[in-house]
């Protein structure tokens, strides 16, 4: 499985993929301005939203519930220009709502 260490410390396994390394020095912190690019899939492969189709990144302040809220612990987890792909239950995206089931966000 894959592991998520952020100095040194295992925050989260099995649920990640590092697909490119970010710098390992610059971390968002809550209160910043953040800039992502996603695709969100469902379990079966459909793809339901993505920044990359509309060719503008999703621009959002991190830890003030404008976002989903594995978004909001994922987030803080990676460094400048890293890539990652992750799966996530739906509670973790929409806490109480009921949704479809969300596997991964890449």
């Amino acid at each position: 499985g894959y592991q998520r260490r952020v100095h040194g410390e295992v925050l989260m396994e099995s649920r990640i993929k590092i697909i490119k390394n970010g710098d390992d020095c610059n971390f968002p912190k809550k209160g910043n301005k953040v800039k992502v690019h996603y695709d969100m899939y469902l379990s079966d492969g459909t793809k339901i939203d993505s920044s990359r189709d509309e060719g503008v990144p999703f621009e959002f302040r991190l830890g003030k519930g404008e976002v989903i809220t594995i978004w909001e612990k994922m987030i803080p987890l990676m460094s400048l220009g890293e890539k990652i792909e992750f799966e996530c239950k739906p509670s973790e995206v929409y806490e109480n709502r009921r949704v479809g089931t969300l596997t991964n966000l890449r």
